[in-house]
């Protein structure tokens, strides 16, 4: 029976999600084609842009799968279903997460067969593009996660931005006082979802670095099981949560 639920709501978000899905094909795909068939810009440039458009469509992307239940009024009736608020939310999350990756897996493809090699090792592009996926997928996540309480698409916008935008203010700030040595800011960056643009920029790491890296996907791997935790927690709160 819940196998039953679950395959109908993972076949509902698929279908709802074919349109936005053939538009992330669609932008990242040719913008990858065009840009390295032209070389109107060096290829790691092209990287590093196809990163931040692959944010922006995660960003995007984590929009959607609560914010347009609860703007349609629908989130009540996923509830009400025979299956925990924490299989919904896995749902959501886990289709959400296979159209954001798509797009990025197609544009790799596009990356190594026109240009592997050429200005870059494919080493360094396929490092690349894993931070690139890792990203997304803390995006996204976070998105999700962040506006699990909010009744509209554009509340959780307005939320993501706040807690991005405002955290990226708050080192800045911590950086201009000087109430941190350099050395920690940076560590505190690397610990951020886009510290791990790291991986799209810098083509060799010290030791150091790498160390810094790690830390940073282990911050981000334990950041989003506490997200995860949150939401589901807040899908279990009908006074706050419910359609």
């Amino acid at each position: 029976m819940n196998r039953d639920i679950l395959r109908q709501l993972v076949v509902k978000e698929l279908r709802e999600s074919l349109s936005g899905l053939a538009l992330g094909l669609f932008l990242l795909g040719t913008f990858t084609a065009v840009a390295v068939q032209s070389r109107l810009i060096p290829d790691q440039i092209v990287i590093v842009i196809l990163a931040l458009m692959s944010i922006v469509l995660a960003i995007l992307w984590g929009m959607s799968p609560i914010g347009s239940e609860r703007q349609q009024g629908t989130m009540g009736m996923l509830l009400s279903l025979p299956i925990a608020a924490w299989q919904v939310l896995l749902v959501k999350i886990g289709v959400a997460l296979a159209c954001v990756l798509l797009p990025v897996f197609l544009s790799w493809c596009l990356f190594t067969s026109l240009a592997g090699g050429r200005e870059l090792e494919n080493a360094f592009i396929n490092q690349a593009y894993f931070g690139m996926g890792l990203l997304n997928v803390v995006c996204l996540i976070w998105t999700i996660c962040l506006g699990i309480r909010q009744p509209s698409e554009a509340r959780v916008l307005m939320v993501v931005l706040g807690v991005f935008f405002g955290g990226w203010a708050l080192l800045a700030l911590i950086s201009q006082l000087h109430l941190l040595p350099t050395s920690n800011i940076r560590h505190l960056f690397l610990l951020t979802p886009i510290g791990l643009l790291t991986f799209c920029i810098e083509d060799s790491f010290s030791a150091y670095e790498r160390n810094m890296v790690m830390q940073s996907m282990i911050a981000n791997a334990l950041v989003i099981i506490l997200l995860f935790v949150y939401a589901g927690y807040q899908l279990n709160r009908p006074n706050r949560t419910r359609g």
